[in-house]
């Protein structure tokens, strides 16, 4: 049977969850005793995962943080997942930097999906952003807390149906998003093309 591998950049700011969200999926659940270090280095994390009687390995690379993304470490990836905090502004406004560091690197047709974490701590500046987040055909998803697995679950699912449309793994797909997506397509480009161009 044939394995498709998928090595996913985590991005986002320090402290937004980075380590916790794929130490959470790659163990199946989240361990609330375990306590996080800050990340010095990218450090990778595997998994095994089978969907749609496919077999994914797939590899996390987890990022220190803005300060020390490496162009090197993005140019190994065929997917991102770009997260931000609720309760951190400047996590969701820097957003459109780590899509300029995707660009540089020639890879923004990799599949790319958001990732809200804290939904539950939000303030009321954040949701109105969001909107134009969401408009303009981002594939997106807000966590409330990764103690809660079916949660973070579906935001690698999201992922990996964006993964599969892209590289047309040929199963039956009925997916709700990717006609959202299509619809935006237009408005999504927009978007880019105004935020990183």
């Amino acid at each position: 049977m044939q394995t498709n591998l998928i090595n996913i950049c985590v991005l986002g700011e320090k402290e937004v969850g980075k380590t916790v969200y794929s130490k959470t999926l790659c163990n199946k659940e989240f361990k609330s005793n375990t306590k996080i270090q800050p990340t010095i280095t990218d450090t990778y994390y595997s998994l095994c995962q089978n969907y749609k009687k496919k077999i994914f390995k797939i590899n996390f690379i987890d990022t220190v943080g803005s300060d020390f993304v490496y162009e090197d470490t993005i140019s190994k990836c065929t997917a991102f997942i770009i997260m931000f905090s609720y309760n951190n502004i400047e996590s969701f406004n820097n957003i459109p930097m780590y899509l300029r560091m995707i660009k540089r690197t020639n890879k923004i047709d990799c599949p790319i999906i958001i990732v809200g974490n804290k939904y539950n701590f939000s303030g009321p500046e954040l949701p109105f952003k969001i909107k134009d987040l969401k408009s303009n055909g981002f594939p997106y998803i807000c966590i409330d807390s990764f103690s809660d697995y079916k949660q973070v679950y579906e935001s690698f699912e999201l992922l990996l149906k964006s993964w599969e449309k892209k590289y047309e793994i040929k199963e039956p797909v009925s997916i709700q998003i990717y006609q959202s997506i299509n619809q935006s397509k237009n408005k999504f480009t927009s978007f880019l093309k105004k935020y990183i161009i």
